[in-house]
């Protein structure tokens, strides 16, 4: 129930954020990250989505690692959760 509820609230703020997104105040986007944040930390297949998604966007890994320096620490700790595998080179 208690992850149901983070997800739903989750889901429910990056809507929020998407809807937001147009106006001044740059408020959307602070919406869109914390729901994005929410969703990561409750469901497994969100989290697993962002990593994939960080694999095959080098250039905007990179501003999610510039970005979660200035986080708070628990919202780095998510965001972390999200870092791509690192490839290691194989040598013949």
């Amino acid at each position: 129930m208690h992850r149901w509820f983070i997800s739903s609230s989750g889901f429910a703020l990056v809507i929020l954020g998407i809807v937001l997104i147009p106006m001044p105040l740059p408020i959307g986007i602070f919406v869109v990250t914390f729901g994005l944040c929410l969703l990561i930390h409750s469901n497994d297949w969100i989290r697993q989505k962002v990593r994939t998604f960080r694999e095959h966007h080098p250039d905007l890994n990179q501003k999610f690692r510039r970005a979660s320096a200035v986080m708070p620490k628990p919202l780095r700790r998510i965001i972390s959760r999200t870092k791509p595998a690192s490839k290691q080179k194989r040598h013949n």
